[in-house]
């Protein structure tokens, strides 16, 4: 297909000919080796938005790990919610898929010196978003025992992220546990958000067949939270690219 000519290279595409900036530039922005705008348009091909390419990545954590939880169906709705909202690269996180055992690193966390597989493999998992999503239950007016084994395993690879905090439970939602959480959160350098989901009396919001049914408020409610906690995002990322720097 291609020919050699002295230095330069021929044939049906030149890889020296200038690239117009209308294919460059526009709503489907091509970068200089993808196929820009009007290239889109001849092939079919679908280009992500700016927005899209550029958007943070949210990890929303079920944070329940016994047999016969109620978290994997809460944590779908609101990763379907965090989908539609359209401002994050959503990924539903079940933290039982790690199998993380109590804490076991022999080196404090802030070393980074880890010594397990499953440390480095959480620790992959934490480093790689921008923003995190707690979906938790409320364990004797507390946090779940693995969310704070969790947290505990790392600590950089949380630092300057903002934190949101998806509860349930019976008549308090799960409240205290989120309280308690948040203390956590900001000794790890997260900011957590005030905004919140707070499912009350839980087991009434499930369908024959588990499907958690969530009632309006928490639709909204879940909608603010994203808001906010894409503003915080955006802020704290600036943080973590200076302090790389520094």
């Amino acid at each position: 297909m291609f020919e050699r000519s002295g230095r330069a290279i021929t044939g049906r595409f030149s890889l020296c000919r200038p690239i117009p900036l209308s294919e460059l530039i526009g709503s489907d922005f091509g970068f200089p080796h993808t196929p820009g705008k009007r290239a889109v348009a001849r092939t079919g091909l679908k280009l992500p938005s700016i927005a899209k390419l550029m958007a943070p990545k949210l990890h929303i954590i079920i944070c329940s790990t016994r047999p016969g939880r109620i978290g994997p169906p809460i944590a779908t709705w609101f990763h379907e919610l965090a989908v539609q909202h359209g401002k994050f690269e959503a990924a539903l996180i079940d933290l039982a898929d790690f199998n993380l055992p109590v804490y076991d690193e022999p080196e404090h966390p802030a070393r980074q010196h880890y010594q397990h597989a499953h440390t480095r493999k959480w620790a992959a998992s934490i480093n790689a978003a921008d923003a995190y999503i707690f979906v938790t239950p409320e364990y004797n007016y507390g946090p779940p025992p693995p969310l704070l084994n969790a947290l505990d395993y790392v600590y950089k690879e949380w630092n300057y992220k903002p934190a949101g905090i998806v509860s349930y439970g019976g008549v308090s939602g799960g409240i205290r546990a989120a309280q308690m959480e948040k203390l956590t959160l900001t000794t790890l350098k997260m900011m957590p958000m005030v905004e919140a989901v707070t499912v009350q009396n839980a087991s009434s919001h499930f369908d024959d067949n588990e499907n958690f049914m969530p009632s309006d408020h928490h639709r909204s409610s879940g909608i603010l939270l994203l808001d906010e906690l894409h503003k915080w995002a955006q802020a704290l990322k600036t943080m973590r690219q200076s302090q790389s720097v520094g």
